[in-house]
């Protein structure tokens, strides 16, 4: 009898994994939100919603959450389920809401995944463990990966982020995993366009490669990718899904123009500035962007100038002083 039901729960699980790949799209431009603060760092709910309600009135695909942009290395489990829940309950119906589920063992992945799903995530972005990099070889990630994507009760997206982890995720791993029904595609963010290519070329049909930066965004669409998870299109969320639409409906001059002018901008928020300039980014447009958990400090009066500038030279102006 125990061998029966344990039987019935391994078709249930398989047929709820194959379910939901087929039900899971990525593509368009998903922005990975920030986590809003309050002076005394507690997560301010209401100045989340004050966002939503610009990002909402968008044609953006969905949104990520405790992403590298949501400091979800400073976040209890408590606080991300609730922000998930939060999210879920602000966004637009029909909207895709991914939740970073990575964590440094493969059991506390496990965990995290399912209190995510049950706060109401659509899909799992799961960063490689990394502390143990040097001890960890591709055969034990794949293992790490393959264990999660049997075990999740939503789909995974493979979350390559070398800048963060000191780890860059080879291909042949991501071809390897791709094979998984329950993975259903890659954030990679190197920003390496080959790269992005590589992966393209070397994983099944049907698996869904993200470009993980707003720099790159049109080049990876030329290449394949389905969309984009791009820091830039919480400052500037018209333009970074206008920039995916312009690809679609073949107006690759003017996608090109406007890529052109996010490159700047997206530089300053991400690899240079980093979460507090992203943040400092959206108070410049009217959002609450806020300070961070520390050790993060707030930008300098000089560098919010050399923000201010570099959104300015290239035809985005701010709303706030």
């Amino acid at each position: 009898m125990n061998s029966l039901l344990k039987l019935n729960k391994v078709i249930r699980s398989s047929k709820m994994v194959l379910r939901s790949m087929s039900s899971i799209k990525l593509a368009g431009v998903l922005p990975p939100i920030p986590t809003p603060f309050n002076a005394k760092e507690d997560i301010d709910f209401d100045k989340l919603q004050i966002n939503f309600e610009v990002w909402n009135k968008h044609s953006l695909a969905g949104y990520v959450v405790i992403g590298t942009n949501g400091e979800s290395a400073s976040l209890t489990l408590d606080e991300k389920a609730a922000l998930v829940t939060k999210c879920r309950q602000l966004m637009k119906p029909g909207s895709l809401l991914v939740a970073g589920a990575g964590c440094e063992t493969t059991r506390a992945t496990l965990a995290t995944c399912e209190r995510l799903v049950e706060a109401g995530a659509d899909a799992l972005l799961v960063l490689n463990p990394s502390f143990f990099r040097n001890h960890i070889s591709e055969e034990a990630l794949y293992d790490h990966y393959m264990t999660v994507a049997k075990q999740s009760p939503r789909p995974i997206i493979l979350y390559n982020m070398p800048a963060s982890t000191g780890y860059d995720l080879p291909v042949s791993l991501m071809a390897r995993l791709a094979d998984h029904p329950n993975i259903a595609g890659v954030k990679d963010s190197s920003g390496d366009v080959v790269k992005l290519a590589t992966v393209v070329d070397a994983v099944r049909p049907g698996f869904q490669v993200l470009s993980g930066t707003g720099s790159v965004l049109h080049p990876g669409l030329q290449l394949g990718c389905v969309g984009g998870v791009c820091a830039i299109a919480n400052v500037l969320p018209g333009p970074t899904a206008q920039l995916y639409h312009l690809h679609c409906s073949g107006d690759h001059e003017a996608a090109a123009q406007l890529q052109r002018r996010i490159i700047g901008p997206n530089g300053l928020v991400t690899r240079r500035l980093g979460v507090p300039g992203l943040k400092a980014a959206m108070e410049l447009f009217g959002m609450y962007g806020g300070p961070c958990r520390l050790p993060l400090a707030p930008l300098s009066k000089e560098k919010r100038a050399e923000l201010r500038a570099e959104f300015e030279r290239n035809g985005f102006q701010p709303v706030s002083a």
